[in-house]
């Protein structure tokens, strides 16, 4: 029977994974696009978007995206062609599959209170399956998804190589992979793993010498060198560009605001130095990750990952499973202390980004550990009713308590998400280019800037010869300038399709040329080709043509 129940449960997290999937989350965003076009090149020319051979690092826009993910988009874009489907559906299986692995990584935990931990082990995969957090997560083209998979199943590999060795070998190798799955990972992932060992020495310790351990041991080092190879090579530019300590200089500026208004010169560097900034701005961002704003009532600042600011990343029941977890942890004789380390430190490269915390994808890797304390605390808290009432009755009402939850949730996403989200997610370019190619009749077109990496929708939904793309990108190169992404070049083409900012006085005076943009990019009186709305029914693009 807990056979059948398990294959339910990831079947249900396979459904609400891949069921309409090219349509939610509304719209497709830059990232997903360059996910799937640099994988359509691979397959057409054995090259990403800028002619680099299979490389270990994607520049896509100036970001430097990690590896993984575009190529385990390969097969899918083979199989269903250079879709938003077959773009998405790596990340919906992955997703799928790490629900077994949570419930698998709990069995290997102890736990007093439930003689069998396969039911607590049920409970954790099926908290995953109908998380807020990973749900979305999880049906968008999102490389962060995948640490929340290879991160708990190195962890899993690791437990059972205590008692089995040669699982260290497979626990070494999954945890080299996760260093390639997105940029947090590559922070978190060695630190999980040497508290493992530092934990589990003892138990190691008569290992040392044999064949398993001492090739875990090689494969971790390989994996260490190529990924500070692959970070010497471009995946640092993403760390210098992105993280808080870029912020420094905003501390001259406040310092010298505050200076101007009659602070003392001296206490103004002692209170406004860069220093002290990145630390204040660091504290601030990881605590917003455990604040109950985040979890449970306001979740993300930002729907461009497919979820929604205004619905907490875990349901609000869950507190009650949470602070229950911490009773256990703190009374437990036996409690897995690297669980505690994971949830410590799994926020850490998220508050090192630029931001103001609260974003739900950088700190994806501390979504299972979560997930996982909710279950142990919901078995915790559960156990106690049990005195008053049946098993069966306390099941029932917990399961009723979940599927209303649960439900409120989806329909919040299936119709409020596309609504409210939509225009985060850049939605309407499969729609737009649509319309482009119906009005342009080969006529040049501009496209405007203030579309998100416009070029990756131009070449994606066109499907541009990657070879042609190749070509052309060899023309954008902004290394050495003041650029750091593709967008900020003034101007750049590719095909029929030059990027630019618009001015609509010039550009509208060209012969022949169709101008696409923002409808505040132009004046209120003018004529439109086409219009592109938003979800909302707003106008979301508009083309003009010079020549009506």
């Amino acid at each position: 029977m807990h056979k059948y129940l398990l294959v339910g449960v990831f079947l249900i997290a396979l459904c609400l994974r891949v069921i309409d999937l090219p349509h939610h989350p509304a719209g497709f965003t830059p990232d997903e696009a360059s996910f799937g076009y640099d994988a359509y090149s691979l397959l057409q020319t054995g090259k990403d978007q800028w002619g680099t051979v299979y490389p270990m690092v994607f520049k896509s826009f100036g970001d430097y995206k990690m590896p993984l993910y575009t190529y385990l988009a390969m097969p899918s874009v083979a199989l269903f062609g250079l879709t938003p489907f077959a773009t998405r559906l790596p990340s919906a299986i992955i997703g799928a599959f790490a629900v077994l692995v949570v419930y698998f990584l709990i069995r290997e935990i102890p736990f007093e209170i439930s003689k069998n931990r396969k039911n607590v082990a049920l409970l954790g995969s099926l908290f995953l399956a109908l998380s807020p957090w990973h749900l979305p997560l999880s049906r968008g083209a999102f490389e962060a998804n995948l640490t929340v998979l290879f991160l708990p199943l190195g962890i899993l590999l690791f437990l059972k190589g205590i008692k089995r060795p040669w699982f260290l070998v497979f626990s070494a190798v999954v945890f080299g992979i996760n260093l390639f799955t997105y940029h947090s990972a590559r922070l978190i992932t060695p630190l999980v793993g040497l508290f493992l060992l530092w934990e589990y020495r003892a138990q190691l310790k008569p290992h040392m010498k044999k064949t398993p351990l001492v090739l875990a041991a090689i494969v971790s080092v390989i994996v260490f060198i190529v990924s500070i190879y692959s970070f010497k090579v471009g995946a640092g530019v993403r760390l210098t560009n992105s993280s808080i300590f870029a912020l420094g200089s905003q501390a001259g500026d406040e310092r010298y605001l505050y200076i101007q208004y009659g602070m003392p010169t001296a206490l103004g560097y002692f209170f406004y130095n860069k220093y002290l900034f990145v630390i204040e701005r660091f504290f601030s961002n990881y605590l917003s990750y455990f604040s109950p704003q985040f979890l449970f009532t306001q979740g993300p600042i930002e729907g461009t990952y497919g979820m929604m600011n205004g619905l907490g990343v875990i349901y609000v029941f869950d507190a009650i499973f949470i602070i229950a977890f911490i009773v256990w942890y703190i009374r437990s004789h036996r409690r897995p202390t690297w669980l505690f380390f994971w949830l410590f430190v799994a926020p850490i490269p998220a508050a090192l980004s630029i931001g103001t915390g609260a974003a739900a994808n950088r700190a994806a890797v501390i979504l299972p550990a979560i997930q996982i304390c909710a279950a142990f605390g919901a078995a915790y808290f559960l156990h106690y009713f049990y005195k008053y009432f049946t098993k069966k009755q306390v099941i029932g009402g917990f399961l009723v308590l979940q599927f209303f939850a649960s439900f409120s949730f989806f329909i919040h996403y299936w119709y409020v998400q596309p609504i409210k989200e939509a225009r985060a997610m850049i939605y309407g370019q499969e729609e737009l280019y649509s319309k482009i190619n119906q009005y342009a009749n080969g006529r040049p077109v501009i496209i405007s800037k203030k579309i998100s990496e416009p070029h990756i929708f131009a070449a994606f939904y066109n499907k541009i010869d990657p070879t042609e793309y190749q070509k052309a990108s060899a023309q954008w190169s902004f290394e050495g300038t003041d650029f750091t992404w593709v967008d900020q070049l003034p101007v750049y083409k590719l095909n029929k399709f030059t990027f630019k900012t618009i001015d609509w006085v010039a550009d509208l005076d060209r012969a022949s040329t169709l101008v696409v943009g923002l409808p505040n990019e132009f004046p209120p009186s003018t004529k439109a080709d086409f219009v592109v709305f938003s979800t909302a029914g707003d106008k979301a693009y508009i083309g003009v043509s010079s020549i009506h």
